[in-house]
């Protein structure tokens, strides 16, 4: 949760992934951040929407 109260959502590459794209991007962030309010109401498909808006490319970001 970020200090002004919202929730902050990534998603980030595993190496124990079976999809070997996705394992050689561990264990960088490949989408994100998120930020989405406590109390804002969002579906799964406008979540899915923000992190399609906000993939990164080339491997990511070192997850920190």
């Amino acid at each position: 949760m970020t200090a002004d109260g919202r929730f902050n959502l990534q998603i980030q590459a595993n190496k124990g992934a079976k999809a070997t794209s996705v394992a050689k991007a561990a264990p960088h962030t490949v989408a994100g951040p998120v930020l989405v309010g406590k109390d804002e109401v969002v579906s799964a498909e406008q979540i899915r929407s923000r992190f399609m808006a906000k993939k990164l490319q080339g491997g990511g970001q070192k997850s920190k």
